[in-house]
């Protein structure tokens, strides 16, 4: 009886520290997925799939920026696209557009973009003809960056070739939201 006794005390045990085990296990995976952007989401894409991208109508307004981990500027107004992307999910679609060599993908671009714990979509564009798509993406940009193109709803394109400040992005956004309700 005694034995019988022990062998039940050590199974609630053993359950007891499986359970917990998974818990933890379960809670560590959980935050692992539900922050910044895994690794096999950042695509390599060439400015041909950019731009079926430009036109393709989402029904929600487009915020498109252009970066690069190197660009001190582009990376200092990083945080602000991401808060656009938390706030207004269902009413924006925000690509952040890198432009580092397609080389730095692993030893830059990724640890970048999960350091900064990005949850926007991001690609790494390599298409080293920049001449060729530049004036494509607006004839007035010079090819600095950060540049960034919003498209609204009803597809017309608003281009930015500057760095954006404090609620400076937000209040555009939400202008822009009015706009088009």
């Amino acid at each position: 009886m005694i034995v019988a006794s022990c062998n039940k005390v050590l199974v609630k045990s053993y359950l007891h520290i499986m359970k917990q085990t998974l818990f933890f296990l379960f809670v560590f995976m959980y935050a692992g997925f539900a922050t910044g952007q895994d690794k096999k989401d950042i695509e390599v894409w060439d400015f041909e799939k950019l731009e079926v991208y430009i036109q393709a109508s989402t029904g929600k307004i487009k915020i498109i920026n252009f970066w690069a981990t190197w660009c001190g500027p582009c990376v200092k107004e990083l945080p602000l696209f991401e808060q656009i992307n938390r706030t207004y999910k269902n009413d924006t679609e925000v690509l952040l557009v890198s432009l580092d060599f397609s080389d730095q993908m692993e030893s830059r671009v990724i640890p970048f973009v999960e350091k900064q714990e990005l949850s926007a979509k991001v690609i790494l564009l390599s298409d080293d003809d920049y001449n060729s798509w530049i004036d494509k993406v607006d004839p007035s940009w010079s090819g600095s960056i950060p540049a960034t193109l919003f498209i609204k709803r009803d597809g017309k394109k608003i281009f930015f070739g500057k760095k954006f400040e404090n609620d400076e992005l937000s209040k555009l956004v939400d202008e822009l939201l009015n706009q088009t309700q």
